[in-house]
């Protein structure tokens, strides 16, 4: 496998990691506005006494579902930063490789020192949406801990 390939499929992981990151940040968005929603909401006639119990205890498994969910995507936020680190630092070690190579004159010269300029790109790239990633603040609801 050629280091443009290896560096394609890195691009097309992180890119991966980013899009389910941002697929569980809009969940968890969409979630705390149905919450705050079903907060708000207000019968508009007198309920039986079975609609308010039914009522109350899906609110708590609503509740419940959304620190759950907060959690997870959470973890996957931390998860995702964690991948671009992993990503840019490995960048960073072709790009030292190729730099070696250079150096050394070894094989082509200008394409080690194009892949390593591509690799460092790579890393920032990596770098700059990991950053991304830790700027996101999720919304919180009340009760999460």
């Amino acid at each position: 496998m050629t280091g443009d390939a290896r560096s394609d499929r890195h691009a097309e992981a992180a890119q991966a990691a980013a899009a389910r990151a941002q697929e569980a940040r809009d969940r968890v968005d969409e979630i705390e506005e149905r919450l705050t929603e079903l907060r708000g909401a207000q019968a508009g006639e007198e309920s039986s006494e079975l609609r308010v119990e039914r009522a109350a205890r899906d609110a708590a498994q609503a509740e419940i579902r959304s620190l759950e969910s907060s959690r997870r995507a959470k973890r996957a936020l931390q998860a995702s930063i964690e991948a671009h680190e992993d990503a840019a630092r490995a960048h960073e070690r072709a790009a030292a490789v190729h730099d070696r190579a250079a150096a050394t004159g070894m094989g082509d010269v200008a394409t080690h020192e194009r892949r390593s300029a591509q690799h460092l790109e790579d890393a920032a790239a990596d770098r700059r949406a990991g950053d991304e990633d830790k700027s996101w603040q999720p919304a919180t609801s009340d009760n999460e801990e």
